[in-house]
């Protein structure tokens, strides 16, 4: 008796595990409902049972191998050692492989992963329009199937494409977007801080520095950030110092004695302390203070930035001579020679075919004016 109580209890459980399409525990029932019609000697459901079971190993083995795919590709993303050519040809691989899996098998595990590749490839490639279209088809999908989706879910791919867009400059294209996908995320949590990130970025991309001013402000006043992982809490402390220093130009009006932050001098002017990181946002804080006063035209004032700047890179900077950021701090110098006078502004050609050669820049010289 005990036993055909089990067996209904199972196969009840069964048809919600497949609704909600929980692929391993819809194994394991299946494999105990096969053991418990062997007992009865059910030779029909055995082989009913039997037959889903192998199927499901099959769709399971599918779903692992999805996951591979998109951990491989997302962990090769974040090598810094990987060249982008070796990882574009890695992407096209990887690509192709989750391709024949949707191809073959279908479940909810498989179609989101298939979306967050297509999403990370696409990306790589630099073509947004696909990337649009993956997160847009992805979040349809997860409208469809209302059982399946949670908000936050819906949100990850809103996540992924604005992004994707922020990452290659295309912010324009996503800022009417970010206020909504604020709301799909718990305030507080990961993805609710990086959403206020990337909209932060985004807002700064388009020089609309009030309002990313007041998304910086809503992640201070959150409460959450001495919750939140190194990483965030330092962005947000390199996000205060570029305020301030639009602050320092007139672009924004801060609240006073809110943040870290007293004076902008005192920080570039300060090594680093949060992480071996530091070194390089301090750089960029410095670049992007230099050349608001050059717009500015506040030459002298410039001038004695750049020295600074000068100095702090011969001190702090740990990056290879050639490398991109070293190559700008080089033109820049070289526009100050210029008197700051563009027309007579000119590359040193040895460097930037040398920058060119080793694949790390393309940058022209409309590209730098």
């Amino acid at each position: 008796g005990s036993r055909n109580a089990s067996t209904s209890i199972a196969e009840k459980t069964l048809a919600i595990a497949k609704k909600y399409q929980f692929t391993e525990f819809t194994l394991n029932l299946l494999t105990l409902l096969r053991e418990s019609y062997t007992t009865q000697v059910d030779r029909r459901r055995f082989i009913e049972y039997n037959q889903q079971i192998d199927h499901y190993l099959q769709l399971l083995e599918a779903e692992l191998t999805s996951e591979e795919l998109l951990d491989l590709l997302q962990m090769e993303s974040r090598q810094r050692k990987v060249s982008h050519e070796e990882l574009l040809a890695l992407s096209q691989e990887l690509y192709q492989r989750q391709q024949e899996v949707t191809r073959q098998f279908d479940s909810f595990k498989i179609r989101l992963n298939h979306y967050r590749l297509t999403v990370t490839y696409n990306a790589l490639h630099g073509n947004l329009d696909a990337v649009r279209t993956a997160c847009d088809d992805a979040r349809a999908y997860l409208n469809a199937n209302s059982n399946l989706s949670q908000r936050a879910r819906i949100g990850e791919f809103g996540l992924l494409k604005l992004q994707a867009f922020v990452n290659n400059q295309q912010a324009t294209v996503i800022l009417d977007e970010i206020d909504d996908l604020l709301e799909c995320f718990t305030v507080g949590g990961i993805n609710w801080f990086l959403t206020l990130e990337f909209g932060i970025r985004a807002h700064m991309q388009c020089a609309d520095y009030q309002r990313a001013y007041e998304l910086w402000m809503t992640g201070h006043r959150s409460g959450a950030l001495p919750r939140t992982s190194p990483r965030i809490q330092e962005m947000w402390f390199i996000f205060e110092a570029y305020l301030n220093v639009f602050n320092m130009v007139g672009s924004i009006v801060m609240t006073p004695g809110v943040g870290q932050i007293d004076d902008i001098s005192t920080y570039t002017a300060a090594a680093p302390e949060l992480s071996k990181e530091q070194a390089s946002n301090n750089v960029h804080v410095l670049i992007t203070q230099i050349c608001l006063m050059i717009i500015a035209s506040e030459f002298e004032t410039a001038m004695k930035r750049m020295e600074h700047l000068r100095l702090y890179v011969s001190q702090y900077l740990k990056v290879a001579k050639d490398s991109p950021l070293r190559w700008f701090i080089t033109r820049i110098a070289d526009l100050a020679k210029a008197k700051f006078d563009v027309d007579r502004f000119e590359h040193s050609k040895g460097r930037n075919e040398t920058l060119q050669r080793n694949g790390k820049s393309s940058m022209s010289s409309e590209e730098f004016r």
